[in-house]
């Protein structure tokens, strides 16, 4: 049932004083109430947050989660953390508790954990630091029970950190300090001081280390000591046994190393008990002739030992050192780095004393880095610099073998961004996954298939012979990802976009052929996705003239260089001016007038298509206010302003048309904001909200070249759009094309019908113009009345009172 309660009640009545910010919102995400704390905690005032919707202060992701939510519970409270971008730009970590007041409210609690977020992160980063440094470390509570120990610490005592949490220090004593040692220790430990001194531990297999150590005691907030924190560096003392009658016999078996000996003369080896321990052999099982030591050297290193052993023997090499494997009693592997010296009697050689070191510890590191830099973490695949590898022997084989034919595919994700942003960064990695294996299952096992870096996949294809195996390969791949991912119990289709380069001989540079094969997968994307292209010359070509006028932008902008021109919207009734379009122009200074079909991809694809769009939309206000204040006959007057798809997407975009509005004087009715049906088709849930906010702001909404896309009247039935704009390609062929007529006529009763208004595009003649009249169209835009004009002469047409 829906409650009579007011929603101010709840907060002045039961929540007064709350030091938590709190908002009453819809099950739309509007905020129907915010109180007094949201000032201090959020950044903004209670009176900004009135009306709006929640989620569009949010990141996308969270704001999809956060729907969720509000659609889906009903009964129990719900715990969310997520990102607002408060008023001075900070992202802060909130962290929402919500509540249900009913079936169309809900109660959201928003506590600012910023600080907390941020300290688990140092903290996560300082325990990670503790693990790799080469001191040990153990963290204890103030009585001295053992709450963390590192990696260090492991090595060093042979404990594992779970046999040692929760005892004391006391596991570690050994028999070199007495019992009042440790009462001094403590005593200075307690008294808030640090003790330092060389203490000798005893580890989990019997033996002793000597360390310098260095414990710490640690305060909390009220001064009172809470942990201690002890550091122990090894002293070169460091090794320490048990007494032993043989104090070589002691030695051996003190020290990790294993010892050897090898005797020239009677060509025999003895080896300390610790190496044959560590290798798992007993003392029978190992003979002490060179063969016994030879046959356990893995197979395929003994050559490379010998050679250094006789080089030593020779007297080439000051001593004997090798990396290899030795095979264990079980059959393992171990790696080992072995190192000997020779010991003479006057000249004679007499003996090699050596010792062995376990480093198969080391080499699975080593191996692991080597792997982590030639494989993708996220898909397992080889990266791009294994692909740039392979490549590159392929490009060597063709040029030894005129023959060997290759291809080079560059893959990119269609509306990748689109997913990451709807359904968030998780669910976009889990589909790059799914993604690799699918194209995998289209290939051969010669073939080679790379993560070139985000949504970027690169296929060698080896041994071709011409390029229509590498088209149908590309054909199969898109015939693959007809069937949709399932993305967490959630179906997602997507397609790719596929550039070919064949190796001819001529490239011989890998960049070059991943350059022709990535302005390939360009050109198959602007043809509108989910296609293939092949490369050639002219397509290079393109890419240059491309980056000469993105260079050229860059300077334009930084220069001030655009400028803005103003296209009359007029009523086909009275033949009067009712707004203006504004437009982008860039007057080139050898190339002349460039159209903003040409520039405004590249001001996209660069990112400058956002400060851009803000400075139209300003430049266009502020030219609208001066009209409106000069000829009181054109207070009525608006101005369209296009958005572009970034814009759009831009989760401040609101704020920033309040600003301009401000700043500027114009009324909210007078700017009318032009977006195509595609952009809100693309972005349909995002739309939802988006032109919820600006409608609530007042603003007037138009779809552009409406009749090109795919959606209809009924679909946008969903959206406050105020105005549909027919686009001009029927327009113009309506007076001898029946068909086109119809389109016209049918957008504009169906338009009417939702209370929308209709302009229509590219009217170039009167006969066009009486037929739309006489169909009910209202306004018309086109060469007829006058093509985009400088704000000058827009300016004297308003003056010279012009009708049509």
């Amino acid at each position: 049932m829906k409650s009579n309660i007011d929603p101010a009640d709840y907060v002045d009545h039961l929540l007064d004083g709350c030091p938590q910010a709190v908002l009453m919102l819809s099950r739309d995400g509007l905020i129907q109430y915010a109180s007094q704390a949201t000032a201090n905690v959020l950044g903004y005032a209670p009176s900004e947050l009135r009306g709006r919707p929640f989620i569009g202060l949010l990141r996308p992701e969270d704001a999809f989660s956060l729907s969720q939510a509000l659609e889906e519970m009903r009964t129990r409270s719900r715990h969310l953390v997520v990102s607002l971008q408060s008023t001075s730009g900070a992202w802060l970590s909130l962290e929402l508790t919500l509540v249900n007041v009913d079936d169309e409210r809900v109660l959201a609690f928003c506590a600012d954990v910023s600080r907390r977020r941020e300290l688990e992160r140092s903290t996560r980063l300082f325990a990670a630091a503790l693990e790799h440094v080469e001191e040990s470390i153990i963290i204890t509570d103030a009585e001295g029970f053992i709450e963390y120990v590192n990696r260090a610490f492991e090595r060093r005592t042979g404990y594992s950190r779970d046999e040692v949490l929760g005892l004391t220090p006391r596991v570690l004593r050994s028999d070199h300090h007495d019992a009042q040692y440790f009462r001094d220790m403590w005593a200075n430990l307690r008294s808030g001081q640090s003790f330092e001194a060389e203490m000798v531990s005893r580890c989990k297999d019997g033996s002793s280390i000597a360390e310098n150590k260095l414990i710490v005691p640690v305060r909390d907030s009220d001064a009172q000591i809470s942990h201690h924190v002890a550091i122990g560096k090894v002293s070169k003392n460091h090794c320490f046994t048990r007494s032993s009658s043989d104090p070589l016999a002691t030695t051996m078996h003190a020290l990790r190393e294993g010892l050897w000996e090898y005797d020239i003369q009677a060509r025999r080896v003895h080896f300390s008990p610790h190496w044959k321990r560590s290798l798992g052999y007993d003392e029978r099982e190992l003979g002490s002739s060179p063969d016994d030591w030879e046959r356990i050297i893995a197979p395929e290193d003994r050559e490379g030992f010998q050679e250094r052993w006789l080089a030593h023997l020779n007297g080439e090499t000051a001593q004997f050192e090798y990396e290899h494997r030795l095979i264990t009693a079980s059959g393992e592997r171990r790696w080992v780095f072995t190192r000997g010296l020779i010991i003479h009697d006057g000249d004679a050689p007499v003996r090699v004393v050596g010792y062995q070191t376990d480093i198969t510890e080391r080499k699975q590191h080593e191996e692991a880095l080597v792997r982590q830099a030639q494989l993708d973490p996220l898909t397992g695949l080889p990266n791009r610099l294994v692909f740039s590898e392979r490549l590159k022997l392929a490009i060597q084989h063709s040029q030894r073998d005129p023959d060997f034919g290759f291809a080079v595919l560059f893959l990119d994700l269609d509306r990748f961004k689109v997913i990451n942003d709807s359904l968030g960064h998780l669910a976009g990695d889990e589909l790059l996954r799914a993604f690799a294996v699918r194209i995998a299952t289209c290939l051969r096992t010669t073939d080679t298939l790379a993560r070139l870096g985000g949504d970027e996949f690169g296929i060698l294809l080896e041994g071709v012979a011409s390029s229509r195996e590498a088209m149908q390969l590309s054909q199969r791949i898109h015939r693959a990802l007809d069937e949709p991912f399932d993305l967490d119990g959630r179906n997602v289709y997507t397609s790719t976009s596929i550039g070919i380069a064949i190796g001819n001989g001529q490239v011989d540079k890998v960049g070059d052929l991943l350059r022709d094969a990535d302005i390939a997968m360009y050109h198959a994307k602007n043809q509108g996705k989910a296609r293939s292209a092949m490369f050639d010359s002219s397509m290079h070509h393109k890419a240059l003239r491309l980056m000469e006028l993105e260079t050229d932008l860059r300077a334009a902008i930084e220069r001030s260089e655009l400028l803005i021109y103003y296209q009359p919207i007029v009523s086909i009734e009275n033949g009067e001016i009712e707004g203006f379009e504004a437009l982008l122009r860039w007057p080139h200074p050898t190339r002349g007038l460039i159209s903003p079909a040409e520039f405004v991809p590249i001001a996209e694809e660069t990112g400058f298509i956002n400060s851009l769009g803000i400075w139209v939309m300003r430049e266009a206000c502020r030219q609208l206010r001066v009209w409106q204040c000069k000829y009181a006959r054109n207070r009525t007057l608006y101005m369209c302003v296009n958005l572009s798809s970034a814009q759009f997407l831009r989760f401040d975009l609101s704020t920033k048309i309040d600003q301009i509005l401000r700043e500027t004087g114009v009324a909210e009715q007078s700017l009318k904001l032009e977006l195509t049906e595609s952009m809100i088709m693309q972005h349909s849930e995002y739309a939802d909200q988006m032109l919820a906010q600006l409608k609530a702001q007042k603003i007037r909404l138009s779809i552009d070249d409406f009749g090109t896309g795919y959606s209809s009247m009924s679909y946008l039935r969903r959206y406050p759009i105020d105005t549909v704009k027919v686009d001009q390609s029927f327009v113009r062929r309506m007076c001898r094309d029946s068909e086109s007529l119809v389109i016209v006529k049918t957008v504009i009763d169906m338009a009417h019908n939702l209370a929308m208004d209709v302009v229509a595009e590219g009217v170039e003649s009167r006969e066009q113009l009486d037929l739309l009249r006489e169909i009910g169209c209202e306004n018309a835009q086109g060469f007829y009345f006058s093509k985009a004009i400088p704000a000058q002469e827009a300016e004297a047409m308003l003056l010279s009172d012009r009708r049509w």
